[in-house]
């Protein structure tokens, strides 16, 4: 019985590794070009929905920022205004964010799950100060396609 309790323990952390980000790790943040801004979308590593990525899309200009992984982050520069973030689950849920995003400046997004009991749960997008982005997003990799 031993045995079958390992086995399934070593294959769902198999199974499970494959789902987080692989780039390289957060090392600082990218200065925006002249007259643009840049938001950054971070999902701290967390085992509560890890193998669901989520699309990240600007809902105005219908483009793909990214795709974001568990522990990743992703960025995008942007002309200054308000955007419209949507964002998608691997479940199909879509949810939308408005932020502003100011000509030379850094805005940060944090993506995180909350469990409602044991079989339900959602994902949220929320603009966080810039001390606890640069907290958190340290700790994350590039999220690739």
């Amino acid at each position: 019985m031993k045995k079958y309790v390992y086995f399934i323990l070593i294959g769902a952390i198999v199974l499970l590794s494959g789902c987080g980000a692989k780039g390289p790790q957060f090392s600082t943040f990218k200065k925006p070009t002249k007259d643009m801004g840049i938001v950054y979308i971070y999902r701290p590593s967390n085992m509560q929905g890890a193998v669901l990525s989520h699309t990240i899309k600007d809902k105005e200009s219908d483009k793909l920022i990214g795709e974001l992984k568990n522990g990743g982050y992703i960025y995008k520069e942007m002309k200054p205004g308000i955007k419209t973030i949507q964002h998608r689950s691997g479940s199909g849920v879509l949810a939308k964010n408005t932020i502003k995003i100011s000509k030379n400046k850094i805005v940060c997004l944090k993506n995180y799950f909350t469990m409602y009991n044991m079989y339900e749960g959602k994902f949220f997008l929320e603009k966080v100060n810039d001390d606890i982005c640069m907290h958190e997003i340290k700790d994350t990799k590039a999220s690739f396609n």
